[in-house]
């Protein structure tokens, strides 16, 4: 297979993989009838005249519910990150964030926004230094990172749909003989994710042990991917671990008589800083705030 470096997947409409990892042309906009989306300051050349797409969903509770469209509301701001500055976007996405959402659904949509800007840097990081990968292998990577950052649940949400017309679009380069056998193994490869979801979910049910999951995986997804999977939740497994002592030392520090509120945040940061790296802490933040946690250093 011809090398293709990961700026390929943002030319391919079929991928939908954002463009802002490779600064595709930017989409066609509609009229704009709102104001106030600026925050408070004049629109950049390439926005004015338009209206931001996608959306901020929440349930019937009013709990934010991360979508897609939340995602295709963050990128139509940062479209215009050339012209105005990364500071002056998020202050905007921001600004749009707050006039739609209140409480804690604001709080959790702006969780969601930081995460996804920590995950674009990681993405152009990684393209940077993977200018040989082959598209299948670059496509899986950038999967992998999503996972990382926002975690299984979330990124199946959030990119779930795009990612099944990813696979079938490479599986249409694999095979692209006979119409009826690729359409029906299309169809298959799109339920996969809920498949074997429902099926991992039975199994732990039941107590079955990991290697009874591993085999449900590699009959369902291959060898190859259901060592990704088997890596994933290794990460994931540790991730939690960390998680659960740094709340654990956390409660100790809000607990302590006689320190101050300050002394309390410098001590619960320093933790932080020690238990988890950048990215990760965005993450975290983001879980305690889903979690009804807010200390006094967020």
């Amino acid at each position: 297979m011809k090398t293709l470096n990961l700026t390929a997947l943002a030319l391919l409409s079929t991928l939908a993989v954002s463009p802002l990892l490779a600064d595709g042309p930017e989409r066609e906009r509609r009229g704009l009838d709102r104001e106030g989306r600026a925050a408070g300051k004049e629109l950049p050349a390439s926005l004015q005249g338009t209206e931001p797409d996608g959306e901020l969903a929440t349930d019937a509770q009013g709990r934010f519910v991360p979508t897609p469209g939340a995602l295709q509301l963050f990128d139509y701001y940062l479209t215009a990150q050339g012209e105005d500055g990364l500071s002056r976007v998020r202050s905007r996405i921001t600004a749009d964030i707050n006039s739609r959402l209140a409480g804690q659904a604001r709080l959790d949509a702006q969780a969601l926004l930081a995460q996804y800007l920590s995950y674009r840097d990681q993405a152009r990081e990684m393209n940077a230094q993977r200018e040989t990968a082959e598209l299948e292998t670059g496509f899986e990577r950038l999967s992998d990172l999503r996972r990382k950052v926002f975690g299984r649940h979330v990124a199946d949400q959030l990119f779930g749909e795009e990612e099944r017309a990813a696979r079938r679009f490479l599986e249409s380069r694999r095979n692209p003989g006979d119409p009826e056998v690729a359409a029906a193994r299309r169809a298959d490869e799109a339920l996969l994710p809920v498949v074997l979801a429902e099926k991992e979910s039975e199994l732990r049910k039941r107590g079955a042990s990991e290697a009874e999951v591993r085999s449900a995986r590699v009959e369902l997804v291959g060898s190859e991917a259901a060592r990704r999977l088997e890596a994933l939740d290794r990460e994931e497994a540790e991730f939690k671990g960390r998680l659960a002592s740094y709340r654990a030392a956390r409660k100790e520090i809000e607990a302590t008589p006689g320190l101050s509120g300050e002394g309390k945040a410098e001590a619960i940061q320093e933790v932080l800083s020690r238990t988890f790296s950048s990215q990760e802490q965005v993450r975290v933040r983001a879980l305690d705030r889903i979690d009804g946690v807010t200390p006094a250093i967020y």
